[in-house]
Protein backbone atom coordinates (compact mmCIF):
# COMPACT_ATOMS: atom_id res chain seq x y z
CA UNK A 1 0.00 0.00 0.00
CA UNK A 2 1.16 3.41 -1.13
CA UNK A 3 -0.03 7.07 -0.02
CA UNK A 4 -2.32 6.83 -2.71
CA UNK A 5 -4.40 3.88 -1.84
CA UNK A 6 -3.79 4.81 1.92
CA UNK A 7 -5.29 8.52 1.63
CA UNK A 8 -8.58 6.98 -0.41
CA UNK A 9 -8.95 3.97 2.65
CA UNK A 10 -9.04 6.68 5.07
CA UNK A 11 -11.56 9.02 3.35
CA UNK A 12 -8.72 11.53 2.60
CA UNK A 13 -8.53 12.02 -1.05
CA UNK A 14 -9.74 16.01 -0.78
CA UNK A 15 -8.16 19.26 -1.80
CA UNK A 16 -7.60 22.51 0.09
CA UNK A 17 -7.60 25.49 -1.13
CA UNK A 18 -7.71 29.65 0.02
CA UNK A 19 -10.91 31.64 -0.21
CA UNK A 20 -11.15 35.27 0.69
CA UNK A 21 -12.36 36.31 4.17
CA UNK A 22 -15.32 38.24 4.01
CA UNK A 23 -17.75 39.67 6.58
CA UNK A 24 -21.19 40.39 6.25
CA UNK A 25 -23.81 42.49 8.12
CA UNK A 26 -27.04 41.08 7.71
CA UNK A 27 -29.06 44.03 10.23
CA UNK A 28 -30.24 46.12 7.34
CA UNK A 29 -32.74 45.48 4.89
CA UNK A 30 -29.90 44.47 2.46
CA UNK A 31 -26.46 42.86 3.29
CA UNK A 32 -23.52 44.38 3.06
CA UNK A 33 -20.13 42.70 2.71
CA UNK A 34 -16.39 43.87 4.09
CA UNK A 35 -13.30 41.46 2.57
CA UNK A 36 -10.02 42.20 4.26
CA UNK A 37 -7.00 41.10 2.75
CA UNK A 38 -5.27 40.61 5.72
CA UNK A 39 -6.62 36.92 6.50
CA UNK A 40 -7.64 33.97 4.26
CA UNK A 41 -9.88 30.73 4.68
CA UNK A 42 -8.56 27.70 3.96
CA UNK A 43 -11.43 25.45 2.85
CA UNK A 44 -11.78 21.77 2.32
CA UNK A 45 -13.12 21.54 -1.56
CA UNK A 46 -15.50 18.59 -1.22
CA UNK A 47 -17.82 20.30 1.41
CA UNK A 48 -16.54 23.49 1.53
CA UNK A 49 -15.75 23.30 5.33
CA UNK A 50 -13.52 26.15 6.74
CA UNK A 51 -10.61 24.25 8.47
CA UNK A 52 -8.80 27.09 9.17
CA UNK A 53 -8.42 31.18 9.04
CA UNK A 54 -4.59 32.35 7.83
CA UNK A 55 -2.22 34.88 6.73
CA UNK A 56 -2.31 35.51 3.04
CA UNK A 57 1.01 33.96 2.77
CA UNK A 58 0.45 30.72 3.92
CA UNK A 59 0.71 27.88 1.49
CA UNK A 60 -1.26 24.56 2.38
CA UNK A 61 0.28 20.98 1.73
CA UNK A 62 -2.18 18.64 0.33
CA UNK A 63 -3.00 15.25 1.39
CA UNK A 64 -1.55 13.33 -1.09
CA UNK A 65 1.64 15.50 -1.13
CA UNK A 66 1.88 14.78 3.08
CA UNK A 67 1.41 11.48 2.54
CA UNK A 68 3.95 10.99 -0.15
CA UNK A 69 6.97 11.79 1.82
CA UNK A 70 7.15 8.56 3.30
CA UNK A 71 6.72 6.70 -0.25
CA UNK A 72 10.26 6.06 -0.82
CA UNK A 73 10.19 4.44 2.47
CA UNK A 74 7.08 2.39 1.93
CA UNK A 75 8.00 1.10 -1.97
CA UNK A 76 9.80 -1.70 -3.10
CA UNK A 77 12.60 -1.94 0.17
CA UNK A 78 9.92 -1.93 2.35
CA UNK A 79 11.39 -0.18 5.16
CA UNK A 80 7.72 0.58 6.50
CA UNK A 81 4.71 -0.51 5.74
CA UNK A 82 1.69 2.10 5.90
CA UNK A 83 -0.72 0.63 8.82
CA UNK A 84 -3.45 3.37 9.03
CA UNK A 85 -4.61 7.19 8.45
CA UNK A 86 -7.43 9.41 9.26
CA UNK A 87 -8.18 12.93 10.39
CA UNK A 88 -8.78 15.09 13.89
CA UNK A 89 -11.32 17.58 14.52
CA UNK A 90 -12.94 17.22 11.43
CA UNK A 91 -10.16 17.74 9.14
CA UNK A 92 -8.03 20.35 10.43
CA UNK A 93 -5.31 17.96 11.40
CA UNK A 94 -4.50 14.91 9.09
CA UNK A 95 -2.51 12.01 9.94
CA UNK A 96 -0.93 8.55 8.88
CA UNK A 97 0.66 5.47 10.75
CA UNK A 98 3.56 3.75 9.64
CA UNK A 99 4.73 0.78 11.12
CA UNK A 100 8.87 0.71 11.21
CA UNK A 101 9.86 -2.95 10.14
CA UNK A 102 12.14 -5.16 11.15
CA UNK A 103 12.05 -3.69 14.81
CA UNK A 104 9.85 -4.86 17.38
CA UNK A 105 10.55 -4.43 21.18
CA UNK A 106 9.68 -7.47 24.02
CA UNK A 107 11.18 -6.11 26.90
CA UNK A 108 9.09 -9.44 28.90
CA UNK A 109 8.19 -12.74 27.30
CA UNK A 110 5.03 -12.37 25.05
CA UNK A 111 4.65 -8.38 25.47
CA UNK A 112 5.37 -6.73 22.78
CA UNK A 113 5.68 -2.84 21.77
CA UNK A 114 5.71 -1.99 18.05
CA UNK A 115 7.06 1.14 17.08
CA UNK A 116 5.77 3.53 14.04
CA UNK A 117 6.22 6.62 12.73
CA UNK A 118 3.15 8.69 12.95
CA UNK A 119 3.33 11.56 9.92
CA UNK A 120 0.83 14.39 10.68
CA UNK A 121 0.12 17.75 9.15
CA UNK A 122 -2.47 20.65 9.63
CA UNK A 123 -4.91 22.52 7.89
CA UNK A 124 -5.76 24.85 10.18
CA UNK A 125 -2.24 27.10 10.29
CA UNK A 126 -1.43 26.23 13.81
CA UNK A 127 0.26 22.73 12.55
CA UNK A 128 2.81 21.97 10.46
CA UNK A 129 3.68 18.46 8.75
CA UNK A 130 5.95 16.75 10.77
CA UNK A 131 6.91 13.09 11.74
CA UNK A 132 7.49 11.93 15.44
CA UNK A 133 8.30 8.08 16.66
CA UNK A 134 5.16 6.29 18.38
CA UNK A 135 4.89 2.93 19.62
CA UNK A 136 2.00 1.21 20.67
CA UNK A 137 2.22 -1.82 22.99
CA UNK A 138 0.06 -5.29 21.10
CA UNK A 139 -1.30 -6.69 23.93
CA UNK A 140 -3.77 -3.50 25.12
CA UNK A 141 -3.27 -0.54 22.23
CA UNK A 142 -1.13 1.72 24.81
CA UNK A 143 0.77 4.60 23.17
CA UNK A 144 3.75 6.29 24.22
CA UNK A 145 6.29 8.89 21.58
CA UNK A 146 9.62 9.18 22.09
CA UNK A 147 11.62 12.29 20.48
CA UNK A 148 13.11 12.14 17.60
CA UNK A 149 15.64 14.99 17.66
CA UNK A 150 18.33 15.42 19.89
CA UNK A 151 17.03 18.34 22.42
CA UNK A 152 14.93 16.26 25.33
CA UNK A 153 11.88 18.11 24.39
CA UNK A 154 11.31 18.31 20.98
CA UNK A 155 9.42 15.06 20.39
CA UNK A 156 9.02 15.71 16.87
CA UNK A 157 10.92 16.30 13.37
CA UNK A 158 9.66 18.97 11.27
CA UNK A 159 9.81 17.91 7.33
CA UNK A 160 10.63 20.21 4.75
CA UNK A 161 8.36 20.78 1.92
CA UNK A 162 10.43 20.35 -1.13
CA UNK A 163 9.46 19.60 -4.68
CA UNK A 164 13.12 18.00 -5.05
CA UNK A 165 12.57 14.03 -4.82
CA UNK A 166 16.50 13.62 -3.83
CA UNK A 167 15.83 16.27 -0.79
CA UNK A 168 12.69 14.02 0.33
CA UNK A 169 14.20 10.69 -0.34
CA UNK A 170 17.51 11.66 2.04
CA UNK A 171 15.07 13.36 4.60
CA UNK A 172 13.00 10.41 4.55
CA UNK A 173 16.06 8.05 5.65
CA UNK A 174 17.40 9.88 7.71
CA UNK A 175 14.40 10.48 9.89
CA UNK A 176 14.02 6.67 9.52
CA UNK A 177 17.43 6.02 10.72
CA UNK A 178 16.82 8.75 13.81
CA UNK A 179 13.67 6.44 14.41
CA UNK A 180 15.36 3.34 14.35
CA UNK A 181 18.04 4.71 17.20
CA UNK A 182 15.10 6.37 18.96
CA UNK A 183 13.59 2.38 18.76
CA UNK A 184 16.52 1.06 19.83
CA UNK A 185 16.84 3.46 23.17
CA UNK A 186 13.69 2.73 23.96
CA UNK A 187 13.71 -0.67 24.02
CA UNK A 188 16.96 -0.85 26.34
CA UNK A 189 15.26 1.29 28.63
CA UNK A 190 12.12 -0.88 28.25
CA UNK A 191 14.67 -3.72 28.98
CA UNK A 192 16.08 -1.47 32.26
CA UNK A 193 12.47 -0.97 33.29
CA UNK A 194 11.59 -4.36 33.23
CA UNK A 195 14.12 -5.70 35.49
CA UNK A 196 13.17 -3.06 38.21
CA UNK A 197 11.31 -4.16 41.32
CA UNK A 198 8.31 -1.50 42.71
CA UNK A 199 7.02 -2.63 46.12
CA UNK A 200 3.92 -0.61 47.03
CA UNK A 201 5.23 1.90 48.83
CA UNK A 202 7.54 3.28 45.99
CA UNK A 203 4.33 3.45 43.94
CA UNK A 204 2.53 5.03 45.55
CA UNK A 205 4.79 7.70 45.89
CA UNK A 206 5.22 7.66 42.21
CA UNK A 207 1.52 8.31 41.65
CA UNK A 208 2.10 11.57 44.45
CA UNK A 209 4.76 12.78 42.41
CA UNK A 210 2.96 12.01 39.01
CA UNK A 211 -0.47 13.30 39.97
CA UNK A 212 0.28 15.72 42.78
CA UNK A 213 -2.93 17.22 45.12
CA UNK A 214 -3.60 20.64 43.63
CA UNK A 215 -3.23 23.89 45.59
CA UNK A 216 -6.96 23.88 45.67
CA UNK A 217 -8.38 21.30 47.92
CA UNK A 218 -11.86 21.55 46.05
CA UNK A 219 -10.04 20.25 43.04
CA UNK A 220 -8.09 17.48 44.50
CA UNK A 221 -10.84 14.89 43.88
CA UNK A 222 -9.82 14.92 40.54
CA UNK A 223 -5.79 13.99 41.70
CA UNK A 224 -7.41 11.24 44.11
CA UNK A 225 -9.32 9.83 40.86
CA UNK A 226 -6.89 9.83 38.39
CA UNK A 227 -4.24 7.94 40.97
CA UNK A 228 -7.02 5.53 41.70
CA UNK A 229 -7.46 4.35 38.62
CA UNK A 230 -4.11 4.03 37.67
CA UNK A 231 -3.11 1.71 40.47
CA UNK A 232 -6.10 -0.43 39.55
CA UNK A 233 -4.48 -0.27 35.70
CA UNK A 234 -1.31 -1.56 37.43
CA UNK A 235 -2.76 -3.99 39.63
CA UNK A 236 -5.31 -5.53 37.21
CA UNK A 237 -5.35 -3.85 33.72
CA UNK A 238 -4.56 -5.43 30.29
CA UNK A 239 -1.07 -7.15 30.36
CA UNK A 240 -0.72 -7.06 33.93
CA UNK A 241 -1.17 -10.60 34.16
CA UNK A 242 1.73 -11.52 31.80
CA UNK A 243 4.15 -13.18 33.97
CA UNK A 244 6.74 -10.61 35.10
CA UNK A 245 4.68 -7.65 34.52
CA UNK A 246 3.36 -6.43 37.90
CA UNK A 247 5.37 -5.20 40.30
CA UNK A 248 8.00 -3.53 37.97
CA UNK A 249 8.66 0.12 36.95
CA UNK A 250 7.58 -1.66 33.54
CA UNK A 251 4.04 -2.41 34.74
CA UNK A 252 3.89 1.28 36.28
CA UNK A 253 4.85 2.89 32.99
CA UNK A 254 2.30 0.99 31.14
CA UNK A 255 -0.61 1.94 33.60
CA UNK A 256 -0.14 5.40 33.03
CA UNK A 257 -0.02 4.77 29.08
CA UNK A 258 -2.80 2.67 29.47
CA UNK A 259 -4.84 5.80 31.60
CA UNK A 260 -4.22 8.32 28.79
CA UNK A 261 -4.53 6.00 25.70
CA UNK A 262 -7.87 4.50 27.18
CA UNK A 263 -9.58 6.26 30.21
CA UNK A 264 -8.45 9.91 30.85
CA UNK A 265 -11.39 12.01 30.17
CA UNK A 266 -11.54 14.36 27.86
CA UNK A 267 -13.11 17.89 27.87
CA UNK A 268 -16.14 18.77 24.89
CA UNK A 269 -17.01 14.97 24.46
CA UNK A 270 -20.10 14.99 26.28
CA UNK A 271 -21.63 11.39 25.96
CA UNK A 272 -19.69 11.18 22.47
CA UNK A 273 -17.88 7.76 22.83
CA UNK A 274 -16.61 8.40 19.31
CA UNK A 275 -15.17 12.22 19.47
CA UNK A 276 -14.07 11.50 23.32
CA UNK A 277 -11.95 8.62 21.74
CA UNK A 278 -10.41 11.35 19.05
CA UNK A 279 -9.71 14.11 21.73
CA UNK A 280 -8.11 11.23 23.24
CA UNK A 281 -5.96 10.23 20.70
CA UNK A 282 -5.25 13.90 19.41
CA UNK A 283 -3.92 14.54 23.43
CA UNK A 284 -2.07 11.34 23.62
CA UNK A 285 0.12 12.04 20.31
CA UNK A 286 0.39 16.12 20.69
CA UNK A 287 -1.00 17.11 24.39
CA UNK A 288 -1.33 16.59 27.90
CA UNK A 289 -1.43 12.73 27.39
CA UNK A 290 1.57 12.96 25.92
CA UNK A 291 2.95 14.95 28.51
CA UNK A 292 2.04 12.94 31.58
CA UNK A 293 3.40 9.73 29.77
CA UNK A 294 6.63 11.46 29.58
CA UNK A 295 6.62 13.29 33.12
CA UNK A 296 6.18 9.01 34.17
CA UNK A 297 8.48 7.74 32.09
CA UNK A 298 10.89 10.45 33.14
CA UNK A 299 10.30 9.31 37.27
CA UNK A 300 10.35 6.32 36.55
CA UNK A 301 13.82 6.28 34.88
CA UNK A 302 15.87 8.28 37.13
CA UNK A 303 14.41 7.58 40.22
Amino acid sequence: VLSEEAIAYAGLDWEVVKWPVVATDMQGDKPETAETDEYVAVVRRSDNKILGIVGPNYEPVQNWDAFKFLDSLAGPENLVRYHTAGSLAGGKRIWLLAEIMGLTIEPIPGDITQPYLLLSNGHDGKHELQVLWTSVRVVCQNTLNLALGQAKADKKFSVRHTGDPKAKLEQARQILGMATKKGEKYGAIANYLAQQQMGDQVFASFLEELVPDPELPIKAFRAEATRAKIKELYETGAGSDIPGVLGTRWGALQAVTAFTSHFRQTRGAGDDAEKAREKRLESVWFGTGDALNQKAMDLLVTA
